[in-house]
């Protein structure tokens, strides 16, 4: 679901990321979404990717929000994994 929605967004800089995995935490009230940037250029790009995904993180929410059955949405947050790098757990 993320991946589709990261893919749907209306920003060019989120097209080409990629949901590396998904975590949410015991209680449910928070989403961790790890994203891959498409083409990492240093860090300029990845600071441009952190500004993408904090401006789309209402629309994401809002997206999941439709597709759960919860009385609350959860609170969505964004870590960047760089290649095959493994996200914190």
């Amino acid at each position: 679901m993320a991946a589709l929605a990261l893919g749907s967004s209306r920003d060019p800089r989120l097209n080409q990321s990629i949901v590396h995995s998904v975590q949410s935490s015991a209680d449910g009230a928070r989403l961790t979404v790890y994203v891959t940037p498409g083409d990492p250029e240093g860090l300029d790009s990845l600071a441009s990717l952190m500004e993408a995904l904090d401006a789309a993180r209402p629309w994401l929410r809002r997206q999941i929000a439709e597709e759960i059955v919860r009385k609350r949405t959860p609170e969505v947050r964004f870590e960047v994994v760089l290649g095959a790098e493994e996200p914190d757990a």
